[in-house]
């Protein structure tokens, strides 16, 4: 909205900031992580040249530095917002397949029935196995 709100020869100077800090932005690189700090630092310091243009053209009067460092957010709202951050970032992770979700199992439901007939099976199969005896196969005729 800033091309619209702030248009005309008077306001020159906040559309180059403008142009300056949208440039800027479609600027970020992914594949660098220091890259990506600078990245963000040099984006405070457009922002703040932004809004300083901004506020001298209608006539407000502030500090580019008080502009940049004056702003406040409680560590519980950075730290939400960091969190949610990297929820979003884990869940892209996630779906695109580059991220497993690691799993521990701590117990199994077990019937002791179950259990204890698997093993008289397992026991019976595996005689059969080493005296290479036939396995006993009652074929029935199905009747409809």
């Amino acid at each position: 909205m800033v091309g619209l709100e702030f248009h005309g020869k008077e306001f020159a100077k906040v559309i180059s900031a403008w142009n300056m800090y949208l440039d800027h932005l479609n600027s970020y690189p992914n594949d660098d992580e220091s890259l990506g700090r600078m990245w963000v630092e040099k984006c405070n310091d457009l922002l703040s040249d932004l809004l300083y243009e901004m506020g001298s053209s209608l006539g407000f009067e502030f500090d580019k530095v008080h502009i940049k460092k004056a702003g406040y957010i409680p560590k519980s709202y950075a730290d939400a917002e960091n969190e949610q951050n990297y929820i979003r970032r884990a869940t892209v992770e996630l779906l695109d397949g580059s991220r497993t979700l690691p799993l521990s199992v701590v117990s199994l439901p077990v019937d002791p029935e179950a259990a204890a007939a698997q093993k008289d099976l397992q026991q019976i199969l595996a005689s059969h196995y080493k005296e290479g005896r036939p396995f006993p196969v009652k074929v029935v005729e199905e009747r409809s």
